[in-house]
């Protein structure tokens, strides 16, 4: 097996460019389980991520071409997966010094990749109920926030957000939470949007 590239690894240097040069026309792709994108009518399967996937949905970037950063990556990187290591959150090169990369072992999976697009993905807005069709139902709003994660491992790595005002300000809504019915329906919402809209892609890699 091969050691983690390193264009993959993150450093202040590479994970300060991707934040400077992020757009709304980048791409965020993401592996999916499934071994088959398209249903037979030639849609988007909605399996390609669970309804609670949705929140903190784990994407890399691939950084537009209007920008062409000095930064080296390919829209694949997201199938290189490290084998027997957990991954951390990268916060500042003294931490790479605990590292000897050579050691770090990968494999790259052959999972089919969909992708979106920010700008289309940050469109995605609006209501849902609380308590819905009981006499105590309220209304609130959700929108779509894009953090940039970067993994020591993955500088590319990014997480898409659902944010609520259901408290009086806007948080950001738990995984732990979609056990929730009204979670849950949100969660099944904001993917059936994506999908009806034809907010995502599948990803052709040129061979």
């Amino acid at each position: 097996m091969p050691s983690i590239p390193l264009r993959l690894i993150s450093s202040e240097e590479k994970v300060n460019i991707i934040k400077n040069n992020f757009c709304g026309n980048c791409k965020l792709n993401r592996r999916t389980n499934i071994d088959q994108i398209l249903t037979p009518g030639e849609e988007l399967d909605a399996n390609i991520w669970r309804t609670q996937d949705i929140f903190g949905l784990s994407v890399n970037v691939d950084l537009c071409d209007d920008i062409k950063p000095k930064i080296e990556s390919f829209r694949d990187d997201v199938n290189i997966v490290p084998v027997n290591f957990v991954d951390n959150e990268f916060i500042s090169d003294l931490q790479l010094e605990d590292y000897d990369f050579k050691e770090i072992l990968v494999k790259k999976l052959d999972s089919l990749i969909i992708f979106l697009i920010t700008n289309e993905l940050k469109s995605i807005e609006g209501t849902y109920p609380f308590k819905g069709g009981t006499p105590d139902e309220e209304i609130y709003n959700f929108k779509i926030q894009i953090e940039h994660k970067p993994m020591i491992l993955n500088a590319f790595h990014f997480q898409i957000e659902i944010f609520t005002n259901q408290t009086g300000e806007w948080a950001k809504i738990d995984r732990k939470s979609a056990k929730k019915n009204y979670i849950r329906g949100l969660a099944s919402k904001i993917r059936n949007r994506l999908l009806s809209e034809k907010k995502v892609y599948s990803l052709v890699i040129d061979n």
